[in-house]
């Protein structure tokens, strides 16, 4: 649902959303890689974390605090690394 309404909006998304969507994404598409070794993956891969790159680089310093904003965080630490 979260990437249904970052990459299909019907209504502004969050920032939160985006990296939750870009962060789910990243993960699924290098896990394919893993399994496959398919390049097409990789490439999506790839593309999904600059946009998490750049979106986390956009992020505020202080956010309301919520299990969204937390996910967000941890799954951009995770992918950064």
């Amino acid at each position: 649902m979260i990437c249904q309404n970052v990459y299909f909006p019907i209504e502004q998304c969050t920032e939160i959303d985006y990296v939750l969507a870009n962060g789910y994404l990243a993960y699924i598409f290098f896990e394919h890689v893993i399994v496959s070794g398919c390049e097409d993956s990789l490439t999506h891969f790839r593309l999904c974390r600059k946009n998490l790159d750049n979106v986390l680089s956009r992020l505020p310093l202080s956010m309301t605090a919520s299990m969204e904003v937390a996910a967000a965080l941890i799954i951009g630490v995770g992918l950064i690394n």
